[in-house]
């Protein structure tokens, strides 16, 4: 798949752990030459540990990371869990303002999740975040089923969809 041409492009890839984000991600920057930006690096040089977060600082030094990669390259993707629509407000202010945004949601079945990351996270946060997004409505999230699909499936769907938003109809072209 060619990398998309146009507008710059953010993909935020959302979802409780275990939905496949860290995949998605690498293989969707596989697709589309594009860099990954995971919130779970910065906690990790900050605190130690992806379980810490201050998103009052993460999130706007996530929007500020992918918006020097947006210097270098026309999409950057960007994984975390963002049950909250604040934090994604968070990393959009750091963000040019003439670039596309395409948030997504990345949902499974929890079972699956535990299968994923139960060897990384204790069951007890993997069923909390769960909670956090189930019965949601996000209007403005893109919703992806991951069951059943590889992340090569899921990422060129959302590779379709990049696509989509900056075709010249879409007012994405040069």
């Amino acid at each position: 798949m060619e990398p998309p041409t146009g507008r710059r492009t953010v993909v935020i890839l959302s979802g409780p752990p275990g939905s496949g984000k860290t995949t998605t991600a690498r293989e969707l920057a596989a697709l589309l030459g594009a860099p990954v930006t995971e919130v779970d690096d910065i906690k990790v040089e900050r605190y130690g540990t992806t379980m810490s977060c201050d998103p009052s600082r993460d999130f706007p030094e996530a929007g500020r990371r992918v918006a020097t990669h947006l210097e270098r390259a026309h999409v950057a993707v960007i994984a975390e869990a963002f049950a909250d629509d604040e934090h994604i407000d968070l990393v959009r202010r750091e963000l040019p303002p003439d670039c596309n945004v395409l948030t997504v949601l990345l949902e499974c079945e929890l079972d699956k999740a535990i299968s994923r990351a139960g060897d990384r996270l204790p069951l007890c946060v993997i069923r909390a975040q769960f909670a956090r997004f189930s019965g949601r409505a996000y209007a403005d999230r893109t919703h992806i089923r991951t069951g059943g699909r590889t992340p090569r499936e899921v990422a060129t769907e959302i590779a379709a969809s990049v696509g989509r938003m900056n075709s010249p109809t879409r007012g994405g072209g040069p």
